[in-house]
C-alpha cells in the first residue's frame, strides 16, 4: 500500500506564502494534491501546528483534502507522527507543495521501481536523473522512515527528512522509463517569482489541470519562450554536482584581460550574463574581494532565490595582514553576496598561508561554520605542492592551458593522485585571451616566437577538427581528468553563449592531447605562462 505525504508551510524563506498562490484556478498546494491523487492514491498534506499554517488546514478542509499538523521545525517528527498508524511495509511518497508536475502515473512508476528492486528508499536527483529541476519525489518504506528517528537531533534530517536514507541507502536513482530525452536543463520548481510566472504559463489554458500527464507538461515546458535548449556537462564528486565550466566574474567587476577591448559590462549586462550561465547549468561562480564590483553584482544577480542554485567561490582580500583584516574581508564579502556565511573562500595569494595567525583564524572560522570550505589560488607547482599538504585545503585554483607543461610533471601528478578529495579549478585556459589572438597581441617574451605559436595553433585546429582556437584550448583543458572545472571569464552575453555551446563538443582524446604537447615540446617560457611577469 502507498500513501502520499505533501509537505507544506506558509513560511518559505525564498517565496513566502507560495503554497497558496493561485495556479490553474486553485491554490498551489491543492493543484499539487489533486495531480498526485489523480490515479486514486491517498494523499495527506503535512503542515505545521504554527498559527501561520492554520490557513493551510482551512484550505485543505475546503477542498476535502486530508491534512495533518505537526512540528514546524522538526519535519522528520511531523512525518513519523503522520505515519503512526501505518504498517512498516507501507510505502510513503514524499512531495513538496511547490512540486506540481508529478502525477499519479509518475508516482506509481516510482513506487513500482522501489518495490521491484526490493529497496527501502528510491528518489529523484537532479541533474543525474535527466528530469527538469524541481520534478522530484521520494519513496521509502514506513520502516525506513521510523529508522530515521535516531538521527532526529541532526538539523539536516529534522528539516529534510531523508538525507541519511540517501547517504547510506541504495545508490539507485529513479529514472522514469517514459523519459525519452535529457530535460535537466529545464526548471519546474517554484522558488522565485520568475519560477512562479513560468509555471503559471505552463498551466495556462489547461481545462483539467489535475489530469494532464507529467510527460505532456514537460513537453510543453520545453516549448515555453526563453527556456534553455541544453545543459552544460557536469561531473559528480563526493555527491556534489560540478559543472564543467565555472563562471569567472572578474570581467564583470573590472576592465580585465590583456585582450579585453569591450571593457567592463554594465550592471544590467553583468546580471544577464550571470543568469544566462545559471540557466544553462553552470553551478559554480568565481569572484574575489579584489574584483572591483564583481561580488556586489553577483549578490544582486543571486537575490530572490537564485543563490540556492549555485555555489559561490570568493577570495580573501590580498591585503589582509591580521585576523582583524580577515574578519573585515569576510564581512564585506558576505554583505556584498547577500550571504550569512561563505560557501568557499580561497586565499588570493598562497603566501598568505605562511601567516600562521591568519590561516589558523580561517580554519577556526571554518570549524564555526562561517566558512564551509577553504582553498587557495596558486601560481606555480611549488605553491600547489605546499597546498596539497594542508588537509584543510579542499579546493585549489591554478592557471593551466595547452602551452603550460608545468603541471604535467610526474611528481606533481602523483601528488594530485594522493589527494583525490581535492577539487581543482583551472583558470587562464585562454591565457587572458592571448591564445585566441593574433601574434601582435601576444606579450613580447625574449626567445619565444608568437607568430610560430599562432601558426601551430591554427594547424592543430584543422588537424584535430575543432571549431576554432577557443574550442581547441577548452577541449584540451577539459580532457585533463585531474581538473574538475574550467574558470572562464565572460566579457559579453554573446561570448558566454558561444562558450557554453563549445562545452557540448567532446574534449580532446588522450592521443590528441599528446599531439598538442608534442607540437609545443614543453618549451614555453614560464614568463609567458604567468601574466604577472608580462610587464
Amino acid at each position: 500500500m502507498v500513501h502520499i505525504f505533501i509537505q507544506a508551510r506558509m513560511t518559505s524563506s525564498r517565496l513566502p506564502g507560495k503554497v497558496l498562490m493561485p495556479m490553474a484556478r486553485m491554490p498551489l498546494v491543492v493543484l499539487c494534491a489533486q495531480r498526485a491523487a489523480n490515479t486514486g492514491l491517498p494523499v495527506t498534506v503535512l503542515t505545521s501546528n504554527d498559527p501561520s499554517d492554520q490557513i493551510i488546514e482551512e484550505t485543505m478542509r475546503k477542498h476535502e483534502i486530508n491534512c495533518f499538523r505537526g512540528s514546524l521545525n522538526n519535519v522528520l517528527e511531523r512525518f513519523i507522527k503522520a505515519a503512526e498508524m501505518l504498517p512498516d511495509s507501507y510505502v510513503i511518497v514524499r512531495l513538496t507543495a511547490d512540486n506540481v508536475v508529478p502525477d499519479g502515473a509518475f508516482i506509481q512508476e516510482l513506487v513500482d521501481q522501489l518495490q521491484a528492486k526490493g529497496l527501502e528508499y528510491l528518489g529523484t536527483s537532479s541533474p543525474q536523473d535527466r528530469l527538469p529541476y524541481g520534478l522530484s519525489a521520494e519513496a521509502f518504506t514506513v520502516a525506513a522512515l521510523r529508522s530515521m528517528a535516531k538521527y532526529g537531533h541532526v538539523p539536516a534530517v529534522m528539516e529534510h527528512v531523508t538525507p541519511m536514507l540517501r547517504a547510506y541507502g541504495s545508490k539507485e536513482l529513479f529514472r522514469p522509463k517514459s523519459l525519452e530525452k535529457d530535460l535537466s536543463q529545464l526548471r519546474c520548481t517554484i522558488d522565485t517569482q520568475d519560477d512562479y510566472d513560468r509555471m503559471v504559463a505552463l498551466f495556462k489554458g489547461c481545462k483539467i489541470p489535475a489530469s494532464l500527464s507529467w510527460t505532456n507538461l514537460c513537453e510543453k515546458l520545453a516549448k515555453l519562450p526563453g527556456q534553455p535548449k541544453f545543459r552544460v556537462p557536469f561531473s559528480i564528486k563526493y555527491s556534489t554536482v560540478h559543472s564543467c565550466i565555472t563562471l569567472g566574474t572578474v570581467q564583470l567587476g573590472l576592465a580585465y584581460g590583456a585582450t579585453n577591448k569591450s571593457g567592463m559590462p554594465s550592471e544590467k549586462q553583468a546580471i544577464t550574463i550571470i543568469h544566462e550561465a545559471i540557466k544553462h547549468g553552470v553551478v559554480t561562480l568565481d569572484t574575489a574581494r579584489a574584483y572591483g564590483e564583481s561580488e556586489a553584482r553577483l549578490g544582486k544577480a543571486l537575490a530572490n532565490g537564485l543563490a540556492a542554485q549555485v555555489r559561490v567561490i570568493t577570495k580573501l582580500s590580498p591585503d589582509c595582514k591580521s585576523p582583524t583584516d580577515v574578519e573585515s574581508s569576510i564581512y564585506k564579502s558576505c554583505k556584498n553576496l547577500g550571504q550569512t556565511k561563505l560557501q568557499t573562500l580561497l586565499l588570493h595569494r598562497w603566501e598568505t598561508h605562511k601567516d600562521k595567525k591568519i590561516w589558523d583564524h580561517l580554519v577556526g572560522l571554518k570549524k564555526s561554520g562561517i566558512i564551509q570550505d577553504l582553498g587557495a589560488s596558486v601560481q606555480d607547482t611549488k605553491e600547489l605542492m605546499d597546498a596539497l599538504k594542508d588537509r584543510d585545503v579542499s579546493l585549489i585554483q591554478l592557471p593551466f592551458n595547452l602551452l603550460d607543461w608545468r603541471w604535467l610533471n610526474p611528481k606533481v601528478q602523483n601528488a594530485l593522485k594522493k589527494r583525490p578529495d581535492i577539487i581543482i579549478h583551472a583558470r587562464s585556459a585562454l591565457l587572458q585571451g592571448v591564445l585566441i589572438s593574433p601574434a601582435k597581441a601576444w606579450p613580447k617574451i625574449k626567445g619565444f616566437n608568437a607568430s610560430q605559436a599562432v601558426k601551430k595553433l591554427d594547424t592543430l585546429v584543422k588537424e584535430l577538427k575543432r571549431k576554432n582556437k577557443t574550442d581547441l584550448c577548452l577541449a584540451y583543458v577539459r580532457a585533463q581528468d585531474w581538473i574538475t572545472s574550467i574558470v572562464i571569464g565572460q566579457e559579453s552575453l554573446a561570448q558566454l553563449r558561444e562558450n557554453l555551446k563549445l562545452m557540448l563538443r567532446s574534449p580532446l582524446t588522450q592521443e590528441q592531447c599528446t599531439r598538442v604537447q608534442d607540437c609545443f615540446k614543453h618549451s614555453t617560457p614560464e614568463k609567458l605562462l604567468n601574466p604577472a611577469l608580462w610587464s
